[in-house]
């Protein structure tokens, strides 16, 4: 595990490119972050998903996390909906 360069937290100001820590969440994030962080790197991917509020990844390190995770958003909705169909 490598150590975060000095930068502002990546909860207000995201995954920064050039600390070694932040390309490691960026690959891994399920692995790497914190819940607060995850949930925070969800929420900005949902809305970056459905095009809303002019989000977009704030670096190539947040840019990796988002596509990782909302892979993971699009096959979380594919489960439900089948477990729903299942279920009636």
């Amino acid at each position: 595990m490598s150590s975060h360069n000095h930068h502002p937290a990546i909860r207000e100001h995201g995954l920064q490119d050039d600390c070694p820590r932040c390309r490691e969440h960026a690959k891994e994030p399920w692995a790497t972050l914190d819940a607060g962080n995850l949930l925070d790197l969800a929420g900005r991917t949902e809305i970056w998903m459905r095009d809303e509020d002019d989000i977009s990844p704030r670096s190539e390190n947040e840019a990796t996390a988002m596509r990782l995770m909302e892979a993971h958003i699009v096959h979380a909705r594919i489960l439900a909906r089948a477990y729903a169909e299942a279920t009636v």
